[in-house]
């Protein structure tokens, strides 16, 4: 069964209620039966462009991140 992977990036409130979020699944390379890869460049470029998504929808900046 093949899962897909996935990078997710949601922002609580106060209230830890969600006010923001936004993923992209990763492209998964199969170079033999049996092995799976990733791409390093396209996993650290989607965490940068799937941050910024998510706080361009909420509407924030990065200063008003107050924990990872």
């Amino acid at each position: 069964m093949l899962v897909p992977l996935v990078i997710e990036q949601l922002f609580f409130n106060e209230e830890a209620q969600i006010v923001s979020s936004a993923q992209k699944e990763l492209t998964q390379y199969f170079p033999k039966a049996g092995w799976v890869e990733q791409d390093a460049e396209e996993i650290f470029t989607s965490v940068v462009n799937v941050m910024k998504e998510a706080l361009k929808k909420a509407g924030l900046v990065a200063k008003d991140i107050a924990a990872i």
